[in-house]
């Protein structure tokens, strides 16, 4: 069993953060993926845990508006991390839409795991109108890249694929349909715990009054993600475990049975 836990947003506050590096260690998670993690965070990250962990980073293509220490000016990370030692390799993809500038990134880690390469991601994508492109423009683009990405250099040599973050969709949304497996609706290679049956729908992991939004309206949605390649996971698998903490998006911890 390979658990995977996925935190999005831990940079305003230390609490989130390490309430997933605790739990992590509480089930001996492989990886986490973390986002919006701020500047000071991440040095803390790779002074505590070099040569113990492989973390890798992508940072933001703009400026954090608030949260990290210097407000407008410290660019926050994606980042991912593999708990079983410093050798994993590490795979930088900080313009996943494949447009120069555009925000959202991804940030990989390739270890083995009982005689298996996997390649472990964590991904952050665009949210909101971004030059000409809507928000969903651009997400589509970005999960279309990376389902070029996973599909070419690891589903073709057989690897494991994880790839969790905050995907600032819904799961029926045509951007997430480039993930989904098609026994789930979609042309993806992957499947996800947080639903039940042959439903996308799942506990929402997104939550804000509207004070998180740029228009003040509120939210409550699935928009975060554990997606596990279909080559090596069941469809269908233990419920991931979703548990509320002090940001707007809630932690999200999900478990599986790796076919070798």
């Amino acid at each position: 069993m390979i658990p995977a836990s996925s935190l999005r947003d831990p940079g305003k506050k230390n609490d989130p953060l390490m309430m997933a590096l605790g739990r992590a260690s509480d089930i001996g998670a492989d990886g986490l993926t973390l986002q919006e993690v701020c500047p000071q965070q991440l040095d803390w990250l790779v002074a505590s845990y070099t040569g113990k962990w492989t973390i890798v980073a992508v940072q933001k293509q703009t400026p954090a508006l608030t949260g990290c220490a210097n407000p407008g000016v410290d660019r926050p990370f994606t980042v991912v991390i593999w708990r079983g030692g410093p050798g994993g390799t590490p795979a930088w993809f900080p313009e996943v839409s494949g447009i120069a500038g555009a925000p959202g990134g991804m940030a990989c880690v390739e270890f083995p795991r009982g005689g298996v390469a996997v390649d472990l991601c964590s991904v952050h994508l665009n949210s909101t109108l971004w030059g000409s492109y809507s928000g969903e423009d651009l997400r589509l683009r970005e999960t279309t890249h990376i389902k070029q990405i996973t599909r070419d250099s690891w589903l073709s040599r057989g690897h494991f694929v994880i790839v969790g973050g905050d995907f600032n969709g819904k799961p029926t949304t045509a951007p997430l349909e480039k993930m989904y497996d098609a026994s789930l609706g979609g042309s993806g290679d992957f499947t996800e715990y947080n639903r039940s049956g042959p439903s996308r729908d799942g506990r929402n992991t997104a939550h804000s009054s509207g004070d998180h939004t740029t228009s003040g309206e509120g939210y409550d949605r699935k928009i975060d993600y554990i997606f596990f390649s279909s080559n090596r996971a069941p469809r269908d698998g233990d419920l991931a475990q979703i548990t509320q903490d002090d940001s707007d998006h809630d932690m999200v911890v999900s478990t599986v049975r790796m076919r070798k």
